[in-house]
Parts: structure tokens; C-alpha cells; sequence
């Protein structure tokens, strides 16, 4: 049984043990001024499969995939032996019992019952604590009059120093180095003595691991770190037999072993219980810089300090996340969208606002890479400090932050400069997302010297570098004596600082990533129409420069080893360039011949960007071309680049922006603007040869691309826009052929990919520079689409605006064997049986799993959300009732149904048992198309609009009846406005309009009637002047 305690906010599952099992994980956010930890969790044993600090190389208990984990933990994770009256066993053990489990959003917790007690045990994170901590609270409960004596904690705790390497391949070895310190203390001090590496320069290691436990009586309870006093032989530690066999009194005062052995952290007392009394602990797992410093903070470690810690990591999560509070007659989707809110920006970060001396500072903070159990392959890294982040994928940390100027404003604006800045003259992007690194403006170093008291020289040498944010704090509190709280000096550093965005190369170009950037203008126009000019043309933006170029197709065209034509080695590392501008690790930028570096503005940057894109298509102007050894969305298609595939999706994507061009120019027609002269003549010269065919057009853009790979002139042409008109719609016409030509090649339905067959060619007499493979100039082309995917109709749909096309498209899609009937729900494609394994991965992979045929829930939503734009709401509502998981049976699903997850196995599959069920949990692009969703459907499409000079705000849901409340809903919008919606009449609201509005806040309340609030209203609720606002249906 599962069901959801509205009270406590926790997912309920029964006999969790029984269950279909899956991993999790606590969210890893400690705060501001915290340091966090990660921690994986599975439905077995005591839950905790892993945890520790900044990466895989710091655990203390070490990372497993999840399905090992699903083996291991119940003997290596936590454990609790019980011996009341004698007689021993242990709770959630091997031995049959009824236990719950119990998922918050920043804790987990398991219950059993058995042997007249009962044993509760919770974890929950440290928050804003200047160390990264664990912590589990134990209760047991007595059901009748006992002695108690019980052993309870960690069975394998690895020392400070030993690397995820050490632990899984030289465990043996390792243990020469480890030693435990502090036991006199009752905190053991983990860690190895010295560095590990074979050098010849060893050092000692200050950083240690440690835990303590700490009773109701404010009491420290014994460490048990040398696991042979419990099992005795039992190295396979099943059976605690030594605890069991000896008198407790006897067993407390066996000697322990700290060296040459694998350590454990349990900690073990005896207490006298009456019946229903109970007894609780906390133990509290983490690391810290130095032992002295343990010790003294571990002076306030009573119980009183572990039930604030408690409290704070409850409040501190529920505060996080309020920005997506919502009411509606479905109190699992209520809870399900602040779970995807929490999950969107532990992939995105959550943008804080540093004020600036020219502009504020946007800076996200507890964003990190999607590693975890299930996606092993990631070698994630959670920063250990303040204002923690960690790197990222372009496209992943892109979507995620897609929705951040719908609640923190400020951030709209800096996301579309960050992410388009990184785009490329080639049009391609660094895959490595770094955060921001801030540099002091020097001049201003008095304005801080004032306050400071102490460590003044440490404090200027420190500022020469870049810093971030959460590393320049602890470096103030541990070394710099100020007059003003650490946090103020803060605040003061950072209003003098400049923002540079970090990132690197990867592991390649996808054909996909820029695509996303659209939507962050979309948003961005939705909350501010009328900053139009000030988004265009006030915002410098530079082009990143990569290490890594690209080859022409002389070099890139080759005969493979069978001697069939593909397309491979299409990158190499540019040693020229690297030289020649002395390129850095980080962010570099293209620079103008005079060696400042290139700034447009965004209308010039779009202008580039839809013009190589037009370049970029291929030799039937249908799709953009994956030339670059990286597929697009689906990376599973990774063989696709090598038969010289291309997506029509980034096509659709690209008429997208043509379209936003064409209404931006005419807007601004009248205005001259300045080109940089190099881009001004690759955007006519393809124009004027639009039309004369693909190796013309690569001609041109590699022709560029030689031009611009290491410099920019710094000449630049002025021009109004006017003159442009004519040939950015010579270009969009272009775009629209190719669309209505895949759309004639996919029989009425867009085909996703397109792979095509070099029917003519010769050798050119050049060999591939590193794979020394004959290249060749091929002369016809053939083009072959693959079987039908979801991924370029959710695209395309979003776009529509006639109502009768959409459905169309939808009943293609709904015939096309995309839609599993039985789940009812969209799979990734058709059928791949009668493809090769050329294409990909995912054509080895089975059916029914990962990206093959399985339901790619983050596709499935993009293509709801293209339902819904195009008005195919009832379908809509239809649909998600099967497809968004907090309306889904949790058995089947086998996981809380407030958790997003990659895919679901569908009914194709070979294993019935896992039909239905999801996979690959939480840090997925769902969450951030399930807030998009929610916006679409409870606001509408464009809350802020501009017209006549005139701002207007107008709350236009589209919403079935069963989702209000005895005549209500309500969310909130731009973190701070409550915004409740009045049904009256209790019907679903697609032809509705608002009848009136009150907007009220502490102050004043005011009634304004007609669907839409104009002028100086719309820009005080913009301006946050009103906490509530009613809208009235009629």
C-alpha cells in the first residue's frame, strides 16, 4: 500500500522492502552559507547506499550504481542490532517484518516494528553549517518494560583520503595508511596519514572523517569503529555474533583495532525502558578541515543542537521551494510540481541576486551534473562551500533555468546574455557549464579596507584572483577580523566585481543545444514585452572560442574501412589557435585583429546564429546537420553524425527564430544598427546564394569559418534594419521549404531524423589528418528518413496556431506507432527493429528502455506542451491523466509519483514486470517542462503584454473543472504574488474570461474589472506591490 500523508508532506510506501525496488536521493543543499553533501538512497535495507562530500573521490560510504546497491546496502550501509532481554536481532534485517518508508522532500525515514520495540530511523542533511554532515536520528520505542542494550550505525565508513579508485580496486593496500584519532573525545577522526599518490613529494592530511552520537541525555554514546569486536569471523558481517554470545558489560570494554583493517562507525549504549517509552539519538556523519576544529565546534553538539538542526533543514526546504506553492483539487500534483520546482533547480541552480555597481550579479547556486546511482557515468561535483554549485551541461542547465524569470525576475535577462555569449561564430558551444567566477575591481580597495580590522594584505592578495562567491566568504571568516558581519563584507566585495561565465569544451558539439535559448526569450518577453529594444540592443555579448574546430568536408568526407562513405573525425583540437591567442582552461572569447574582445548586440547575435544555421543544413535542405560527431536531444543516436545525419527538429527550431527576427525587425525597422563587417558578408553572401545548392552554401560557411577562426576585423557595417528585411525572409523561405518537403518525405508526418547516402563521389587525394583515412567530395546525395520520433512533432506543434493542423499532426502521431495504448503513454519512437546498429545506441539497446521505444517522459511533456499551445486542450487534459506521473499508481511506477523520472518502460518491452515503471530519477528536463506546463495551463501563454505603450497583465487559464477546489486554484507567480482563480460555476475555463480582479496587500485592496489589468497596475503587480491577486471567471 502507498499513499501520501498530506499533514507531514511524506510519500508513504508499506513493506518499502517487498517493493519494485528504485534509488533516490536527499536534495544535497545546504544553504547559503553551508556546506553540503550528497547522499544516495535505495527501498532496501536501512536505505543509505552511499554519501559524501564534493565527488565520488569523497565518500564515506562509497558510490555504488543502483542496482549493485540494491544488493549491498542491507550489509553495508547502516545497521542496528537489538538485544532486549537477552535476546538479539535486528530490525530491518533478513527476517520478515512490516516496515514503512517515508519520503519529505529533504528527509527519508523507515519504520518497524518487531520484537516488542519499535525502530524509527530518519536522515535528513546539515544546513547553513560551515561542514558538510549527515545526520540520522534513531528512536525506539519500547512495547513493554525492557533492557535495551543495542549496536547501531555505519558498517563500512572509509577514511578521509581514499579515492573511489582505492575503494574499489585497492582496498587491500589502502588500509596501510588509515588510523583513527579522537576516540577519547567519542568522536572518531577518520582519515589517512599521509597523501596516497607513488611521488616522491608526500604530505600529511589535516581533513579528516568523522562521526559522533548523542542521546536525549545530551550523553555521547561509545564508537565502535573496529567491526571485529561485533562480528568476530563474520568478516561478511551477517551475523553480529560476539555482540550477541558476551555480556554487555563485557563486550563495551573489548579493545579496539584503528589500523591495517577495513573501519566501521557504529556507536552502542544500553538503557532500561518502560513500556511505551521511548529512547532517541542522532548521529551525526561528516567531514571536517582539521581535528582542532572538530573538537571545538563539537562543544554545542547537544541533543538540543541536533533537534535545531532538524528543524532548519525542514523550514530551510520548505522556504526553498515556496515559489511553486500551489492549491489546486489534486494535492499530489500540488506537492509533485514543488518536488519538480526543488529537482529543477538542483540541475539548474537557484538564481541569487548580488547587487552591482553597473548591474546586479545573477548567481545560481546548488546546481550540479546529473550523477547519481543510475547514471554512474557522470562524474558529478557538488562545491564544498558556500554558495555551492558544480558544473553542468549546456542544454541540461539551459532548460532547467528556462522558467527562472517567472519567480526571480532579475535572472531573465542574464540567462538569455550567459547562454548565448557561449554560442560560437560557428555556431557551435562549449558542452561544460562552470558557473561564474567575479573579479575585484582593484580601484575600489579602500571602500573595503575600512572594514577590515585584521588580515588586511591576505585579504588584497586574495582578491587578485578570481573567486566565487561561497570561497571568498570562508576565506573571510577563517583569516580576515572585520567590524562589519563576513556577509556584509560580502556584499561589499561583490558590488565591485565584474561576472565571467566559466566553461569548457566537453566532449563535443551537438546539433541541439542553441535551440534552447529561444525559449528563454520567450519566457523572458512574457514577463517583460516591453524591454524589447533593452534585450536587443543593449546588451553587449561576446562569442565564445574553442580550442576545438571543426574540418571542412574535404577532410571529414571519408571512405571508412570497410570503404563505405561516412563521416568521421569531424573535430580537432586547433593547436594554431590555441597558439596563436594564447588560449586558456575556462572562458575565452573571440577578440576583434586589434585585440580587444568582440562585443554585438543580441539582434547582430541573432542574426549570426540563423544565418549558420541556415548554412548548417543539409544537402536537402531538410534537417541541420550533425557534422560535428555529436547527434542531437537524443544523445542514444550517437551514430547518427558518421551516415551524415541531420534533425529537422533544430529546423523547426530555426523557422522559430527566423519568425522571431522577422517580427523583431519589423518592430525596429527604422533603426540603424552596426554589423561587424565579417558577419555582415557571410549573412549577404549566403542570401544571395541561398538558392544554389548545398556545396555552394558549405563553400560559404566554411569559407567563414576559415576566415574567422582566430580573429574578427574590427570593421563594422551600418545599416537599417529595413535593408535587412528582404533578406532574413529570403532565408525563412528557404527554412519553410525544407520543412514542407520533410513534411512530403514523412507522408504527412515530420520526420524526426534524416540520414542520407553518398551516391557519387571521388577521392580528393587528402588522407583524414588523425585517422589517416582516404577522404573524398561527394557530388548526390540520398536522402532516407528514419522511423518516426516524438521529438520533432512536439517541436513542431508548439508552433501552430490553427487548431484543426494540430489535431492532424496529433492523430499522425497517435497512428504512427509512437503512442503506447496500453500505458498510455508516448514513447521516444516507432519501432527501430528494421534499422541497423549504425544509427546509435539506441538501436542495441532492448525495446521499451532508455532512449529505445521507451516513454522519454521529458519528450513526452515538451510534446504535451506543444498539445496545449495549439489548442488541443481536451486532448491535453486527456492525456496527461496517463502520462504525468502524480497520476500514475505508484506500484506500477514503482517510486513516489511526486518524483520525475528519465523513462518509463513501456509495454514493449520483453519483462512485463517492469511495464510501467520509471527509471533514472529526479535531475531530468521533466521538471522544467512539468513548471512550464503548470504556467501554461494556470496563467496562460503570455501573462505581460505591451500594446499602444501600454503594459497589460492578463490571467488567462485554460484548466479542466476537476482541478479546482470547491471553486478555486491557486499559485504563486514571481516567488511573491498569490494568484487564486474563481470558478463560480465549476466548469472548465477554455472559453472562459476573467469578469474582474481585486489585487490587495497589506495596505490597500482594489477591484478592476475586464479581462485584462493595463498601465500603471500591470506595473506594480510586475513590481511586486501586491501579495494577492483574485481573478474572477465569469
Amino acid at each position: 500500500m502507498t499513499y501520501f500523508n498530506e499533514e507531514t508532506k511524506e510519500f508513504i510506501f508499506e513493506n518499502y522492502h517487498k517493493l519494485k525496488p528504485f534509488a533516490s536521493f536527499l536534495p544535497g543543499i545546504a544553504g547559503k552559507n553551508g556546506v553540503p553533501m550528497w547522499t544516495y538512497y535505495v527501498n532496501r535495507g536501512q536505505l543509505i547506499a552511499s554519501f559524501g562530500i564534493e565527488n565520488k573521490d569523497h565518500a564515506i560510504l562509497d558510490f555504488t550504481p543502483a542496482n549493485l546497491s540494491y544488493r549491498n546496502t542491507s550489509v553495508n550501509g547502516f545497521r542496528t542490532f537489538l538485544k532486549v532481554n537477552d535476546q538479539c536481532f535486528e530490525p530491518f534485517g533478513t527476517t520478515d517484518s512490516n516496515r514503512k518508508l517515508f519520503i519529505g522532500r529533504n528527509k527519508v525515514s523507515i519504520e518497524e516494528t518487531n520484537n516488542d520495540v519499535q525502530t524509527t530511523v530518519k536522515y535528513f542533511h546539515v544546513t547553513e553549517k560551515k561542514y558538510p554532515g549527515l545526520v540520522r536520528k534513531v528512536q525506539f520505542k519500547a512495547l513493554k518494560d525492557m533492557k535495551l542494550s543495542f549496536i547501531d550505525g555505519l558498517a563500512t565508513f572509509w577514511p578521509y583520503g581514499t579515492g573511489l579508485y582505492a575503494q574499489k580496486n585497492m582496498s587491500n593496500l589502502a588500509v596501510a595508511w588509515f588510523d583513527v584519532f579522537n576516540q577519547e573525545n567519542h568522536i572518531p577522526f577518520m582519515k589517512n596519514r599521509s597523501t596516497t599518490e607513488d611521488t616522491e613529494e608526500i604530505s600529511a592530511l589535516e581533513a579528516g572523517n568523522f562521526y559522533v552520537s548523542v542521546d536525549q541525555h545530551h550523553k555521547r554514546l561509545k564508537p565502535i569503529y573496529d567491526s571485529s569486536i561485533i562480528f568476530g569471523y563474520q568478516n561478511e558481517l551477517a551475523v553480529p555474533h560476539v555482540f550477541n554470545q558476551m555480556p554487555y558489560d563485557e563486550f563495551i570494554r573489548q579493545n579496539q583495532a584503528s589500523t591495517n583493517q577495513l573501519l566501521s562507525g557504529f556507536s552502542t549504549h544500553e538503557v532500561h525502558l518502560r513500556k511505551d517509552e521511548t529512547y532517541t539519538f542522532y548521529t551525526l556523519l561528516g567531514s571536517y578541515s582539521n581535528l582542532d576544529s572538530l573538537n571545538e565546534s563539537a562543544r554545542h553538539w547537544d541533543f538540543n543542537y541536533f533537534e535545531s538542526l532538524e528543524a532548519l533543514s525542514e523550514s530551510f526546504i520548505e522556504e526553498l521551494v515556496a515559489p511553486m506553492d500551489t492549491q489546486t483539487n489534486y494535492p499530489l500534483f500540488d506537492q509533485y510540481m514543488k518536488q519538480s520546482f526543488l529537482d529543477n533547480l538542483l540541475r539548474g541552480g537557484f538564481p541569487y541576486i548580488f547587487k552591482g555597481l553597473n548591474k546586479d550579479h545573477v548567481y545560481h547556486t546548488y546546481s550540479r551534473i546529473h550523477g547519481d546511482m543510475e547514471r554512474e557515468y557522470n562524474n558529478f561535483y557538488i562545491e564544498p562551500r558556500y554558495y555551492s554549485h558544480g558544473n553542468g551541461s549546456y542544454r541540461d542547465v539551459n532548460q532547467n533555468r528556462r522558467n527562472d524569470v517567472y519567480f526571480v525576475k532579475e535572472a531573465g535577462i542574464f540567462n538569455i546574455v550567459q547562454f548565448l555569449e557561449l554560442i560560437q561564430l560557428d555556431g557551435h558551444n562549449p558542452l561544460t557549464i562552470e558557473g561564474s567566477r567575479f573579479t575585484f575591481n582593484q580601484k575600489y580597495q579602500n571602500k573595503l579596507l575600512e572594514h577590515v580590522v585584521k588580515g588586511e594584505n591576505k585579504l588584497i592578495d586574495y582578491l587578485k584572483k578570481p573567486f566565487t562567491p561561497g570561497s571568498l566568504l570562508m576565506f573571510i571568516e577563517n583569516n580576515i577580523e572585520t567590524n562589519i558581519s563576513p556577509q556584509t563584507l560580502l556584499d561589499l566585495i561583490m558590488y565591485y566585481t565584474d561576472q565571467t561565465t566559466q566553461s569548457s569544451f566537453g566532449t563535443g558539439y551537438w546539433s541541439d543545444h542553441w535551440i534552447y535559448n529561444l525559449d528563454l526569450i520567450e519566457q523572458y518577453l512574457a514577463i517583460f514585452p516591453d524591454k524589447i529594444d533593452f534585450m536587443l540592443f543593449d546588451q553587449p555579448i561576446k562569442f565564445y572560442q574553442s580550442k576545438m574546430s571543426v574540418y571542412p568536408r574535404k577532410y571529414k568526407y571519408v571512405l571508412n574501412k570497410e570503404g563505405f562513405p561516412r563521416q568521421l573525425g569531424g573535430l580537432y583540437e586547433d593547436k594554431e589557435k590555441v597558439k596563436s591567442l594564447d588560449l586558456k582552461q575556462g572562458s575565452n572569447f573571440h577578440k576583434f585583429t586589434n585585440g580587444k574582445t568582440v562585443s554585438v548586440n543580441l539582434y547582430s547575435k541573432l542574426l549570426h546564429l540563423a544565418t549558420i544555421k541556415t548554412a548548417s543544413l543539409d544537402p536537402m535542405g531538410m534537417g541541420v546537420m550533425m557534422d560535428s560527431e555529436k547527434p542531437g536531444w537524443n544523445d542514444a543516436m550517437n551514430g547518427l553524425p558518421a551516415i551524415f545525419g541531420s534533425g529537422t527538429t533544430e529546423t523547426i527550431n530555426l523557422a522559430r527564430l527566423f519568425k522571431y527576427l522577422i517580427e523583431f525587425s519589423h518592430l525596429f525597422k527604422s533603426k540603424t544598427v552596426s554589423i561587424q563587417s565579417d558577419i555582415y558578408d557571410f549573412f549577404t553572401n549566403l542570401t544571395h546564394h541561398i538558392d544554389d545548392g548545398f556545396d555552394k552554401i558549405q563553400d560559404i560557411r566554411e569559407s567563414f569559418d576559415a576566415k574567422t577562426n582566430l580573429y574578427l576585423s574590427d570593421a563594422f557595417v551600418d545599416i537599417t534594419i529595413a535593408q535587412l528585411i528582404p533578406l532574413i525572409e529570403r532565408l525563412n523561405d528557404y527554412i519553410h521549404r525544407g520543412i514542407k518537403n520533410a513534411f512530403e518525405l514523412g507522408k504527412g508526418l515530420i520526420p524526426t531524423y534524416l540520414t542520407f547516402e553518398a551516391t557519387t563521389y571521388q577521392k580528393n587525394g587528402l588522407r583524414h589528418p588523425h585517422l589517416n583515412l582516404e577522404c573524398i567530395d561527394v557530388t548526390n546525395w540520398k536522402v532516407r528518413p528514419l522511423p518516426h520520433y516524438l521529438e520533432a512533432p512536439a517541436h513542431y506543434l508548439k508552433s501552430m496556431l490553427n487548431v484543426i493542423d494540430a489535431h492532424s499532426v496529433h492523430q499522425h502521431v497517435k497512428a504512427s506507432g509512437i503512442y503506447d495504448e496500453t500505458l498510455g503513454v508516448y514513447k521516444t519512437s516507432a519501432s527501430l527493429e528494421d534499422e541497423t546498429l549504425e544509427i546509435g545506441r539506441a538501436r542495441a539497446f532492448t525495446k521499451g528502455w532508455l532512449e529505445r521505444e521507451s516513454s522519454f517522459v521529458h519528450m513526452s511533456y515538451k510534446y504535451l506542451i506543444g498539445m496545449f499551445k495549439s489548442g488541443l486542450y481536451d486532448e491535453f487534459y486527456k492525456d496527461i491523466k496517463t502520462s504525468m506521473p502524480p497520476f500514475m499508481d505508484p506500484l506500477v511506477y514503482g517510486r513516489s509519483t511526486l518524483e520525475n523520472v528519465s523513462f518509463i518502460a513501456t509495454s514493449n518491452n520483453p519483462n512485463p514486470k517492469v511495464h510501467g515503471q520509471g527509471f533514472v530519477a529526479r535531475l531530468t528536463g521533466t521538471t522544467s517542462e512539468a513548471m512550464t506546463l503548470m504556467y501554461l495551463m494556470f496563467l496562460g501563454k503570455q501573462p505581460f503584454s505591451y500594446k499602444e505603450n501600454k503594459l497589460t497583465f492578463k490571467v488567462n487559464p485554460k484548466v479542466i473543472k476537476d482541478f479546482f477546489k470547491e471553486g478555486r486554484l491557486s499559485f504563486k507567480f514571481l516567488s511573491h504574488i498569490t494568484i487564486t482563480i474563481h470558478n463560480p460555476h465549476h466548469v472548465d475555463t477554455f472559453n472562459l474570461n476573467v469578469t474582474h480582479y481585486t489585487l490587495s496587500n497589506q495596505n490597500e485592496r482594489i477591484k478592476i474589472q475586464g479581462d485584462s489589468i493595463l498601465g500603471e497596475h500591470a506595473d506594480d503587480i510586475r513590481n511586486l506591490k501586491y501579495s494577492h491577486i483574485d481573478a474572477y471567471l465569469g
